[in-house]
């Protein structure tokens, strides 16, 4: 086989699993996933609604820090742009990661609260 063609299939291969991996991410802590304790039905169903909550809570955070980062790049490429704009979205931008932070904090709380401590990762990732 050549080069060419065993690379074709190496990309589709790839690409293939990339998308099947990206199509349904998983949201909860499982006994399978290599940092979790086993969970009984209830504690999952539990986890289960403690991320559908945070992901809801925070959705609208998530629109606004894109919104300001869309703002400030648009801003930091016109040499017209005023300074304190600038300023002022970074500041904007800055706050709405703290707060991003915050809730990710208060899920992880939760989640060491309903399994113990070893249940839950420290970082969790996408303001999770």
């Amino acid at each position: 086989m050549n080069k060419l063609a065993s690379g074709f299939i190496l990309s589709v291969l790839f690409l293939g699993t990339t998308d099947a991996a990206l199509a349904a991410p998983q949201m909860t802590l499982r006994p399978d996933n290599g940092y979790s304790v086993p969970l009984t039905a209830d504690q999952r169903k539990e986890v289960d609604k403690l991320f559908a909550e945070h992901l809801t809570a925070i959705e609208p955070l998530r629109k606004q820090l894109q919104t300001r980062k869309l703002e400030l790049n648009a801003l930091s490429h016109n040499p017209r742009a005023d300074p304190e704009k600038i300023r002022r979205l970074a500041g904007e931008i800055a706050g709405l990661n703290t707060q991003m932070f915050q809730a990710g904090r208060g899920l992880h709380e939760k989640l060491a609260a309903l399994g113990g401590k070893d249940s839950c990762p420290e970082t969790l990732g996408m303001g999770l």
